[in-house]
């Protein structure tokens, strides 16, 4: 398997620098066990083709912006490992990280919509939804214990602020939740969820901040529904 290389390399420089999953919502993040050999991102033009009324060609018409997803393939092993000084560590069911990732297909409770994976390696840092995910097992225990898995993982493109294009279901009489972006404020959160700016204090109180204009940009504000 090309991914031991990547593990037998990594022993001899002192250990490189691991991709890492990072699932919103959840405040999950793990790296993988070893670094991908490659991934592909693909990017599409939304473009229709619309047939002529006359004539034998058609036409072609824009109707959106580039579209991208990354596909990559990830490998786990949790099997019995060799540890400093010749203490051996015990086999751990490798599916209990394979669910975080295909439970991301799910619909998140306080986000009211799946939360967003980042795949961060290096210079990359892909944000999207993860549209299809594919694990095989491929080593086991005597118990039939999977301790070795294979993700193939597909995600589709989400470029931040995240709340501005991606604003959960307005459900009714149901808290949802948005995500502190550089350019938000709890003033323009209210705007956009109450119209009504003077409702910054209910954001506000509700995740119990004192100080509206010190807040962490990434932080998640629980946006209450408003009682009728």
């Amino acid at each position: 398997m090309p991914s031991l290389l990547n593990a037998s390399i990594s022993k001899l420089n002192g250990g490189l620098q691991k991709a890492r999953i990072n699932i919103e919502g959840f405040f999950d993040s793990f790296e993988v066990h070893f670094n991908p050999d490659q991934y592909t991102i693909t990017e599409n033009g939304q473009i229709r083709s619309i047939p002529a009324k006359t004539g034998d060609k058609a036409i072609i018409q824009y109707v959106g912006g580039v579209t991208s997803t990354l596909n990559l393939t990830l490998y786990f092993d949790t099997n019995a490992k060799m540890e400093m000084g010749g203490v051996q560590q015990k086999a751990q069911d490798v599916s209990s990280i394979t669910h975080r990732i295909s439970n991301a297909l799910n619909v998140n409770q306080l986000l009211n919509r799946p939360p967003i994976v980042t795949f961060d390696w290096g210079s990359t840092q892909y944000h999207g939804f993860v549209l299809k995910v594919n694990t095989t097992y491929t080593m086991f225990t005597m118990s039939g214990m999977p301790v070795r898995a294979k993700v193939d993982l597909v995600l589709q493109e989400v470029e931040p602020p995240f709340y501005v294009k991606l604003n959960p279901i307005k459900l009714i009489n149901q808290t949802k939740a948005l995500i502190l972006s550089q350019d938000t404020s709890l003033w323009n959160m209210a705007s956009n969820e109450y119209s009504d700016i003077s409702q910054w204090k209910t954001i506000a109180q509700a995740n119990n901040i004192m100080d509206p204009l010190n807040m962490a940009v990434g932080t998640v504000l629980k946006i209450p529904a408003l009682n009728k």
